[in-house]
């Protein structure tokens, strides 16, 4: 019978249409999901601007990026992808799946092209942070030196001083530290790791970019008291 013809093809419309609200692009996601994705067949891909609109479709539906997460594969191929980190960090909803999956933040940490792009949002850091394992060493007394806070693969997140019960002076320096494997870093506001500056308007913010431990270990020496914002990765 003819006349059931429209009525099928109308439903069929409907169920797609439908599909597209939950999961976004269905092609985006059968190419995303392909066994033999690379990031730079991902990066040669996004540069037509239909595919990129499929893509920032996808990962702006909760199930399309758990789907991404997810897959090992395609997660590594997003994080060396620079323009499918952009498309991801400018996603809260995306960097929200990014935060729940392990599969997700191993692929960030191992990659310089997404750490980047993280670092360059301060929405995907807040986003990140409020996952974050929170650790606070409380101050009051110095903890020994060095004090392991984790060993293995994280990413730490962001270093903020909470008090001064030291009751030193503003900018003192007495030897307070936080590394990785043994080696400090200059912070994002030009302190060093390899000596914290201590800060009297409190909570001050130390560090805010997001760092990669490979393998390796999250050590202090603190007195006064410091929380150091980190996720298993």
């Amino acid at each position: 019978d003819m006349s059931l013809l429209a009525p099928t093809y109308a439903e069929i419309a409907r169920m797609h249409r439908h599909f597209r609200l939950l999961n976004g692009s269905p092609e985006a996601l059968e190419y995303l999901l392909s066994p033999s994705i690379t990031g730079s067949g991902l990066q040669t891909w996004l540069q037509t601007p239909a595919n990129l609109t499929a893509f920032q479709q996808l990962i702006s539906s909760p199930s399309g990026a758990a789907a991404m997460c997810a897959s090992g594969t395609a997660m590594q191929a997003v994080a060396a992808s620079s323009t499918a980190m952009q498309a991801v960090v400018a996603s809260s909803t995306a960097m929200q799946a990014v935060a729940a999956s392990q599969n997700a933040l191993a692929a960030i940490r191992q990659s310089s092209t997404a750490i980047s792009a993280i670092n360059a949002s301060s929405q995907a850091l807040d986003i990140l942070y409020n996952a974050a394992t929170k650790f606070t060493y409380a101050g009051g007394g110095w903890s020994s030196n060095p004090t392991t806070l984790v060993t293995g693969n994280f990413l730490l997140v962001r270093i903020r001083q909470i008090s001064n019960p030291a009751v030193w002076g503003d900018g003192a320096t007495v030897g307070q530290y936080i590394r990785i494997g043994g080696i400090g870093w200059t912070a994002t506001n030009g302190q060093s790791t390899n000596d914290l500056i201590n800060r009297t308007t409190l909570p001050h913010v130390y560090d805010n970019a997001l760092r990669a431990v490979n393998n390796t270990t999250i050590q202090y020496y603190l007195r006064n008291s410091y929380e150091i914002a980190y996720l298993a990765a």
